[in-house]
Order: structure tokens, then C-alpha cells, then sequence
């Protein structure tokens, strides 16, 4: 193992609130593949290890960046800003079966940081930058310490809401946005809540939402409401840096649009693996993928409808505009 002031093979991987500022708690993560759907559940894995469960590391966000003065700088190959349930993680797990390349999918400290400045507006917007370029750098190594060949970082579908500091930050980094028809993503998040669109678990103020509303309105209004800010901060900061990817064009569109955007070279191996990683559900790799589609639409109510129409059916229109 290198020497312990060089951090190779920790990774940032929660938030701490000790001080007025954050700090960050690092995890040893020894494998070089990311093989799990999501960056928690490689976290949870790492954590459990013996070496995890007796060993842990804490820095101030001031010292993340004497640190990685130490080391070779990390520049993202991508970003994945999405929908919610709409594909991205087909995206992020086709990329992983590439060489070379590390894809952190939806880490919970880089949501946790961008809820850290929407609740303290008077942050300084500068050092908001500096601590979000250090905070994804510091993802993009492989345990040994080298930067990954390729590094992507697919977001959480509600950090889309803090895509203008992305675009400050990594002004020339491409970013793809994937979405689905609204109807099908509102039933999908009905059926299975994900922890931050409970009411209480996001800070409503951000999407121009009462705290009274957030937990009077029915389900259905109140996250069609989410749903269409995140629509509508995507497509606000369109650029040429960026493409919006339907959920209608996977897989295919991975080692087509998505691969010529990123300026990925494949060869034809890569393709093969990733046509062959596609015949797995996304979140479920043990199983085999299974259509859903005609089944969410069907079953969508006439509430999940109404609020499809009122808060999500103009901006699936605008990203069908831009894709």
C-alpha cells in the first residue's frame, strides 16, 4: 500500500457534520471494477470488509485539496444527468464494461455536498466550485492511485437541479441528460419511492415548493412537481457540451450517440460486451431485462395522468426539442 498521506485506494464516501462545514469520511475500496449498479452499494460492500469495518479516514474540505495537489489531476471524460427511471443506469453499466474506465454511479457525498450549498445560499460561490471539482477528482482514481483512463460520474436524478454549478465548474466536460415518457418514470417512482423524493428528504425550496406543500400535496402532484423542475434545469442549460438521450433510442444509443459524443473509440469487442451486458436488468444483473413499458402506462391512474399533463407533459416536449 502506498504511504498512508497519499490516500491511493480510499475513496470520499460520506458527509460528516462535526464543524459549521462538512467533512468527509474515506473508505477503502480495494477492487478495481465498480461491478455493483450503484456507488452505495460498493460503499456497503467496502464497509463490511474487515479492513473497513476497523479502519476509517476523515478530512476537512479544505485538506481534500492539499491532497490532490499531490497527485495527477483527474479531468471527467462525462457526466450522466437523468430523469430518474428512465435508463441512465443501462447507461452507466454499459460504460463499465469498457477498459480502463471507472464509472461512479449516483455517490451519495456529491448529493450531500449539493444540499450542503442549496441550504447555505451565502456560501461563496467560488469556494461551491472548488469543492465540487475536488470532491469529483477525488472519485476519479483507481485504488492503485492512477487516474482512471475514462471516468464518468452519473448524478442522482435531483442533483440535475445543481447542473449551472456543473457547468461553472467543468465548463468543457460533455454531460448527456436521459429521459423517458413522463407517464411511465411517475408510476415507476409511485410504485417505489427512492429516498429523496419522500417529502422531508429534499429541501422543496429548491424546486419553488412550500415545506407545507411538500407534505400536503398528493404523491403524484408532488413528484410530477420534482420531476418537472429537473426537466426544466436540464433543458435551460443546454449547450453544445450536451445531448439529451430518450429512453426509446437504448441501448442502442449507447455504443452509437453516446459513444461518438463522448468520443469513445470502440472496437468491435466493446460493442459486443455492451450489446451483451444489455440482455441484464439494469439495476438487477442477475436477471434477465424485462419490457415494462405497456405495463406502467397501463396501470398509470387517472391522478398519475393529471399530474402528467399539468407538471411533466411541456418539458417531455422541450427535451424532445432538443434529443
Amino acid at each position: 500500500m502506498r504511504p498512508p498521506a497519499d490516500f491511493a485506494g480510499w475513496v470520499p464516501a460520506y458527509l460528516t457534520w462535526e464543524t459549521p462545514l462538512p467533512a468527509i469520511s474515506w473508505v477503502y475500496q480495494d477492487a478495481p471494477l465498480l461491478a455493483e449498479p450503484f456507488f452505495e452499494h460498493t460503499l456497503a460492500n467496502a464497509v463490511r470488509s474487515p479492513f473497513g469495518l476497523l479502519f476509517r479516514r476523515q478530512t476537512s474540505l479544505a485538506e481534500l485539496s492539499h491532497l490532490l495537489a499531490r497527485r495527477p489531476e483527474v479531468v471527467p471524460t462525462g457526466f450522466i444527468f437523468h430523469m430518474s427511471r428512465c435508463g441512465s443506469t443501462l447507461v452507466s453499466n454499459l460504460l463499465k464494461t469498457l477498459p480502463e474506465t471507472r464509472v461512479i454511479s449516483e455517490p451519495g457525498v456529491v448529493s450531500a455536498l449539493l444540499r450542503f450549498f442549496h441550504r447555505n445560499p451565502d456560501f461563496p460561490f467560488a469556494e461551491k466550485i472548488l469543492h465540487l471539482k475536488n470532491l469529483v477528482q477525488a472519485l476519479g482514481y483507481q485504488p492503485d492511485g492512477r487516474p482512471a483512463g475514462r471516468f464518468f460520474l452519473k448524478l442522482d436524478a435531483l442533483d440535475t437541479l445543481a447542473l449551472p454549478l456543473f457547468q461553472a465548474a467543468f465548463p468543457t466536460v460533455p454531460w448527456i441528460f436521459v429521459f423517458r415518457r413522463p407517464v411511465e418514470v411517475l408510476v415507476s417512482n409511485l410504485n417505489e419511492i427512492s429516498g429523496g423524493m419522500f417529502p422531508g428528504t429534499f429541501h422543496p425550496t429548491w424546486v419553488g415548493i412550500s415545506w407545507e406543500d411538500a407534505f400536503n400535496l398528493p404523491p403524484e402532484t408532488y413528484m410530477a412537481r420534482l420531476l418537472g423542475r429537473v426537466c426544466e434545469t436540464a433543458v435551460s442549460c443546454s449547450s453544445p457540451h450536451s445531448r439529451f438521450i430518450d429512453y426509446e433510442t437504448l441501448p442502442g444509443a449507447v455504443w452509437t450517440t453516446v459513444a461518438d459524443f463522448f468520443q469513445l473509440d470502440l472496437s468491435p469487442t466493446d460493442v459486443e460486451r455492451m450489446q451483451s451486458a444489455a440482455g441484464f436488468d439494469a439495476k438487477r444483473p442477475d436477471q434477465t431485462f424485462q419490457d415494462d413499458r405497456d405495463r406502467k402506462r397501463a396501470s398509470a391512474s387517472v391522478n398519475i395522468r393529471q399530474a402528467v399533463a399539468e407538471w411533466l407533459e411541456p418539458h417531455d416536449q422541450a427535451l424532445r426539442l432538443h434529443s
